[in-house]
């Protein structure tokens, strides 16, 4: 599993009231760490990073070592202000895409600032 070797500690909720709901983060065969403010999607019924041809879910609210072999629940901020400087994208996300899933957010009550 790997270890978050160095953490960056960036704001990422505003002052708006939250709300968060817990979802399942399914393993991709190969234990990972997810960093709080990784923008969470779901795709194939597979919830994991938003990726451009997801459906978005919400941000996740803290770290999580997703296992090799299983899957790993945890809390996702699915109404809330977001602050875009501080959101964790998967690699490869472009800034088009980006903009895209921030305009689906907005859909499910996270508003990024």
């Amino acid at each position: 599993m790997q270890k978050i070797a160095e953490k960056r500690v960036r704001p990422f909720i505003g002052d708006h009231p939250t709300i968060d709901e817990r979802f399942l983060i399914h393993s991709t065969g190969a234990g990972h760490t997810l960093l709080a403010g990784t923008v969470m999607g779901r795709k194939d019924g597979k919830t994991g990073p938003w990726v451009a041809t997801a459906t978005p879910l919400g941000i996740l609210m803290e770290d999580v070592a997703v296992p090799a072999a299983g899957d790993a629940w945890a809390p996702f901020y699915t109404h809330c202000e977001a602050i875009a400087d501080g959101l964790v994208w998967a690699d490869g996300v472009s800034a088009a895409d980006q903009q895209t899933a921030i305009a689906d957010l907005r859909k499910l009550g996270i508003f990024v600032r």
